[in-house]
């Protein structure tokens, strides 16, 4: 129990308490109180002499003032029990008043260790918030990278006392990593560490540089990482290091930042994550650096692939635009999968693809062609172009191919370039060719994969039109414009809310409350459906948490983009999230479309099996609508099938929708899946998706979509969920 009423009779000094006062202070609670449930007589100044003295004063003089000012109050104070320290709260409050004295104090004492650690979690995170913003702020001025690095790592030092931290540098052309910073190192052991050599097996930081991974060495002394390096360990008394590699936005490894003990030592999760969100400010401090470095340098050509870089680029294309007589086009082509396929396939295999990406850019460009790298999956191509049928020739050259798959060693990879094309006559620069390819190559691609468009007047307007509405999105991301509206689920055998699923709305400053259908797909088109998708997490768990304090067993469904998926560290990233919010993770569902998971069903795989170790269940939502093998729905980490309402809609009036509803309630019994009806707007409706076999039912009859408050108020009042009509909100 967290609560222990008492009554205080003042006069006689009689304090009646449930037993489990005793232990709640830490203290051996009498043998003669056997009834757990009965309260017991105990005199105030006996109870109080059992306390710490520290402890006893503050009591005694606080149960003096509520009889001396006859109101009441509370008092917070710690205990220790065990080994754990425990947070209480002492209320009381005048019970009985006689002739003028108060002859009755009531109260009770609270236990609230989960409420003081989530708000100390909370100030903590806000505290990491500062420090990264001042880190980041730092970055954006230009601040002395060796400065920038110094201070991350002596964060955290000051986070993890008893850890030593160091960042090392990648110098990709040696091959090694060299010293960067590590301000509670010996210098000697810098020394001796400047120069490591990139590869596995070679200590923890090589081999983190070479794996683009986390290394553990939890013991120098008998780990094979690290047995050529004992004696070095030794000599500057270290025993465990664990590294993380710093990567830039292209995935290309920066260097790596490690941490030293000198026990013993494997870092908690809680750490490495934390850990990693320094290491992505050190990788952003270092990749600018190595931007403005590479500018001055003029560095214009990677070795691997011939490829020029941007700077590189604009150059060549502007000293063709200074040829009167020479026309130029310039093509921005996106590689669908490329980036994403590269993280997957390790360093060997991805070099092997992206050197196969430029021979083919190279054949299709021409032996007169200039080929440049935008970022991990977009390239520019220069060409001469003596008019639009020649232009297109070489749009055509580019898309075949890519028509035939790339083979590596253990693969068939199949890739689609999408082509955005600007040309121009003597008055143009090479900056605005590829600003207006670009803005052709994002206007093709929401035709769809695979296709071009050519760069025009009217184009223009449009590409402005939607830079300007990605920009309010994010300014609504940012800023706190989204909103969640909750639509109840019905569990249809108990008559019960089972869970409440989070709608997102976007309160626009100007045209008011807009539905997902106005802006999610400009979300996905723009990339951030990512961010939008995180801040609805952060916004449910947070409702979430404080529901099920009050309603054991309600959960929230939360619904996700298979691009979120998509990230390796998804699950673990959402574990952490709903840590800091307090909500345990058998109180989350994540629901994501059928139709897109299908797409990427191999990628997302390990991240559902992920979320089911973790305890989070995975919904498919809208099943029916869209391709699934139903042979492979059984290996998928799921626990439940939402059946689309188109078909819910339409079983009590047309027999092939209650038959289609029939064989999929079958097929989710054959893998012990549970059924979520959706889109039930009757009592008909309601009943026969209950004759059929469903679990659970979700639909305007039972209840509309509505604000946070609302729910709240709705799930309060009664035990007997009845059709309501909260909102008039018909957009899911």
């Amino acid at each position: 129990m967290d609560l222990s009423p008492w009554t205080w009779d003042v006069e006689s000094d009689i304090v009646w308490c449930l037993p489990d006062l005793f232990s709640m202070n830490g203290l051996q609670r009498p043998i003669w109180a056997t009834d757990d449930h009965k309260a017991i007589p105990v005199r105030r100044e006996r109870w109080l002499a059992t306390l710490p003295q520290e402890r006893r004063e503050r009591i005694r003089e606080f149960g003096d003032n509520v009889i001396r000012t006859g109101g009441g109050g509370d008092l917070g104070y710690r205990v220790t029990v065990g080994n754990s320290i425990r947070w209480l709260s002492l209320y009381a409050a005048v019970g009985e008043v006689t002739d003028g004295k108060v002859r009755r104090v009531v109260g009770y004492t609270q236990d609230v260790t989960a409420r003081k650690l989530l708000e100390r979690r909370y100030e903590h995170a806000e505290r990491d918030l500062e420090h990264q913003r001042q880190a980041l702020e730092r970055i954006a001025a230009g601040d002395p990278l060796e400065d920038t690095l110094d201070i991350l790592c002596r964060q955290l030092e000051r986070t993890y006392p008893g850890a030593f931290s160091s960042i090392l540098l990648h110098d990709p052309e040696a091959g090694v990593l060299r010293h960067g910073v590590a301000p509670s190192l010996s210098r000697d052991y810098c020394a001796a560490m400047d120069g490591l050599v990139v590869g596995d097996g070679n200590g923890a930081c090589g081999t983190a540089a070479a794996r683009c991974g986390v290394v553990v060495v939890e013991d120098v002394r008998t780990d094979p990482l690290t047995a050529s390096e004992v004696e070095i360990f030794d000599t500057y008394g270290l025993r465990s290091v664990w590294s993380y590699p710093l990567r830039g936005v292209g995935g290309d490894v920066l260097g790596t930042l490690a941490l030293y003990r000198t026990e013993p030592f494997a870092p908690p999760e809680k750490e490495v994550k934390a850990v990693g969100s320094i290491a992505k400010l050190a990788a952003l401090a270092i990749e600018r650096d190595g931007l403005q470095t590479a500018i001055q340098t003029a560095a214009s050509v990677y070795p691997a692939t011939g490829l020029t870089n941007r700077t590189r680029f604009l150059q060549l294309v502007d000293q063709r635009l200074a040829e009167p007589l020479r026309r130029t086009a310039v093509l921005f082509v996106e590689v669908d999968r490329l980036k994403y396929l590269a993280d997957d396939l390790g360093n060997v295999a991805s070099a092997s693809l992206l050197a196969e990406v430029s021979r083919r850019l190279h054949a299709a460009a021409g032996s007169d062609g200039v080929i440049g790298r935008f970022s991990g999956d977009e390239f520019l191509l220069a060409v001469d172009c003596a008019s639009p049928e020649a232009m297109s020739d070489v749009v055509t050259r580019v898309q075949v191919a890519f028509s035939t798959p790339v083979t590596t060693r253990e693969y068939e990879l199949f890739l689609v370039a999408t082509v955005g094309v600007a040309y121009t006559d003597e008055a143009g620069d090479a900056y605005g060719l590829v600003r207006d390819a670009a803005a052709a190559m994002h206007a093709a691609r929401s035709d769809g994969l695979g296709g071009h468009r050519v760069y025009s007047r009217a184009l223009q307007t449009e590409g402005l039109d939607l830079i300007g509405r990605e920009s309010e999105l994010r300014r609504a991301i940012d800023f706190g414009e989204l909103i969640l509206h909750y639509q109840p689920i019905l569990e249809i055998a108990n008559h019960r809310w089972d869970r409440l699923e989070a709608l997102v709305r976007w309160n626009h400053p100007t045209r008011g409350l807009l539905a997902p259908a106005e802006f999610i797909p400009l979300a996905e088109k723009s990339g951030l459906i990512v961010p939008l998708g995180q801040r609805v997490l952060e916004i449910a768990a947070r409702d979430g948490a404080r529901w099920a304090a009050a309603i054991p067993g309600l959960r929230i469904a939360i619904n996700v983009s298979v691009l979120q998926l998509a990230d390796p560290d998804f699950a673990d990233n959402v574990l952490a999230l709903l840590d800091r919010a307090g909500l345990p993770p058998e109180g989350v569902s994540l629901e994501v479309a059928e139709s897109d998971l299908v797409q990427k069903l191999d990628a997302v795989a390990p991240v559902l099996e992920r979320l089911q170790e973790l305890g989070i269940r995975t919904v498919v939502d809208d099943f029916g609508a869209g391709y699934s093998s139903l042979a492979r729905l059984g290996q998928l980490p799921i626990t439940s099938l939402k059946i689309d309402g188109s078909f819910v809609g339409g079983i009590t009036t047309d027999p092939t929708a209650r038959t289609v509803v029939r064989s999929i309630v079958d097929i989710a019994r054959a893998h012990r899946l549970s059924i979520v009806a959706e889109g039930i707007e009757d009592a008909e409706t309601l009943a026969a998706v209950e004759e059929l076999g469903c679990d659970y039912a979700q639909g305007f009859h039972m209840a509309m979509p509505a604000p946070a408050e609302q729910v709240a108020a709705m799930l309060f009042e009664a035990s007997s969920p009845a059709p309501l009509h909260l909102v008039n909100d018909h957009a899911e």
